[in-house]
């Protein structure tokens, strides 16, 4: 059986000097990104909230993913604590309105300023920055944990 798919799973040095390792990588293997490369997903921060930033081609997919992920604490989906929690930081009514009504959460474009720069911006991959953040205002950054 022919494989459909390969996923690589990398962990880059270099981020905070020049986002030297990612853009290496994505410079060294771009004729195969181009050609088969579907997505980028990126992981820095793991406290509490679900965080999602990325190219909004993937917006549908990555709240697909949210719903199926458990809260361990509250037992809800990540997605449903996050819509929760968008809504109590609504500045108006309108918003925690529309927030509500969304099938999906909107999300942000990507900042470009991470291992994922290069992927969207080189190589034309669609990419996902993923994380959680909120109740500790931090979580582990640029640690053997990550």
């Amino acid at each position: 059986m022919e494989a459909k798919r390969t996923i690589s799973i990398c962990a880059w040095d270099g981020e905070e000097p020049g986002l030297l390792g990612s853009t290496e990588w994505a410079e060294q293997h771009y004729d195969e990104l181009r050609a088969h490369g579907v997505a980028y997903i990126n992981s820095d921060l793991w406290p509490r909230y679900l965080g999602i930033e990325g190219s909004h081609t993937l917006e549908k997919f990555s709240n697909d993913i949210a719903r199926d992920i458990s809260d361990p604490e509250t037992k809800l989906s990540a997605w449903r604590r996050q819509q929760l929690h968008e809504i109590a930081n609504a500045k108006t009514a309108e918003q925690r309105e529309e927030i509500r009504k969304r099938a999906d959460l909107r999300i942000p474009a990507l900042a470009l300023v991470s291992d994922y720069t290069a992927f969207p911006q080189h190589d034309g991959v669609a990419a996902l920055n993923i994380g959680f953040g909120g109740e500790d205002q931090g979580g582990i950054y640029h640690s053997i944990y990550e």
